[in-house]
């Protein structure tokens, strides 16, 4: 069964099944039959087995990442996803929405607005207060004004309209570079200038992307609707997204943490059996860096140069680690090894030469005063 969406208050690992289901397995953990109980039933026990398939429609899958401009954990994500995501390329399309409320179904807009600094465009988008100071601190509005940039920047660099359509290198870009001036310093978050600063270690261009926040009916307390807002809200409910952060594979929601692993495992599952791309490849590798990175320099370079070779259709085969990443592998053990080796080697010689010494002062004849002659070793 999906889920209708009453459960987001379940907590606890769940599955919901049919009650004629469910029927079946109560009547066997009872009985250890189907038919009517025996006299003295056993103790039995029903294992179960849940699988979670992806629809895999063609060679390449479409993604998206539901989050908020002040998500820590989408965030950090964002940080670690970022090559993985540029050496999927266009075999993955990407697409990041942000969660913006509905003010107008919560009654914010008109004459009665009580949601105060939760929104913009008298009451229309909001957001919920993420430090709990409802005068002071970072608003609600403040956070739907940082969404809106981060989807026009999407807009620019990544939609299907750009030099980038699904990948959005600026994007990931930017998404860090705010991260790291401003979202870590609560102060900062709506500060003009470390905006402009992380938009410009971004390279983005500042003026279209003010001019798409303008043009889209932009965020003043006196604005009318806002295009991208309304649409973002729309999809939220289309997409049935109730918790933050989600993230969607082939129009599935993922299951597990918000991890790279994760999401590639996820993103390589959504391709149709022989289309998997070289990245896929790299599955397993993530809890070593250096491997994973070389890795995915090596996929990427082999989608290059096939681009660069032929217009049809992409072959890469190369295996995903490179040969002199297992060779220096090697090589390094082989040290440890023979130093190791050399370290044992000496201690035993020293011990040797402290037990010859032992065993020659106790017989040493003495000298005429009482003392041991003097002996030299080697």
């Amino acid at each position: 069964m999906a889920d209708d969406g009453s459960g987001s208050d379940i907590s606890i690992p769940a599955i919901l099944v049919w009650k004629t289901d469910a029927d079946v397995i109560k009547q066997y953990l009872r009985c250890g039959t189907l038919s009517p109980c025996p006299k003295d039933p056993p103790m039995l026990y029903v294992q179960a087995q849940l699988e979670y398939s992806l629809p895999q429609p063609d060679d390449r899958v479409e993604w998206s990442l539901w989050t908020t401009s002040v998500d820590r954990g989408s965030v950090q994500f964002v940080v670690d996803f970022k090559k993985t995501a540029l050496a999927l390329g266009t075999d993955a399309y990407f697409e990041p929405h942000f969660d913006t409320y509905n003010g107008t179904a919560y009654h914010c807009g008109g004459a009665y607005n009580d949601c105060g600094n939760l929104c913009t465009n008298g009451g229309r988008y909001c957001a919920p207060d993420p430090d709990a100071y409802f005068y002071s601190g970072i608003d609600g509005k403040d956070i739907v004004v940082e969404n809106l940039r981060r989807t026009c920047i999407w807009q620019i660099y990544g939609s299907d309209t750009s030099s980038q359509p699904g990948v959005g290198e600026v994007w990931w870009d930017y998404v860090a570079a705010f991260g790291d001036l401003c979202a870590a310093y609560l102060e900062k978050f709506t500060d003009p200038q470390c905006v402009s600063l992380a938009m410009r270690k971004a390279k983005v261009d500042i003026s279209k992307v003010e001019a798409c926040m303008a043009d889209s009916g932009g965020v003043g307390p006196d604005d009318g609707v806002n295009t991208i807002l309304e649409r973002e809200i729309a999809e939220l409910v289309e997409n049935n997204v109730y918790l933050i952060p989600e993230c969607i594979v082939n129009t599935k929601p993922i299951w597990g943490g918000l991890s790279t692993s994760n999401v590639l495992t996820s993103i390589c599952q959504g391709y149709a059996p022989g289309h998997q791309p070289a990245p896929c490849e790299c599955q397993g590798l993530e809890s070593a860096p250096v491997l994973y990175q070389s890795c995915l320099d090596s996929s990427r370079k082999d989608v290059t140069t096939t681009h660069s070779s032929t217009t049809t259709k992409k072959t890469t085969t190369k295996s995903g680690v490179q040969w002199w990443a297992v060779f220096l592998l090697i090589v390094l053990v082989m040290l440890a090894m023979v130093f190791v080796g050399f370290a044992y080697w000496k201690k035993t010689q020293t011990q040797m030469r402290d037990q010859v010494r032992g065993i020659l002062a106790e017989y040493m004849p003495l000298d005429e005063n009482g003392n041991q002659p003097g002996v030299s070793f080697a």
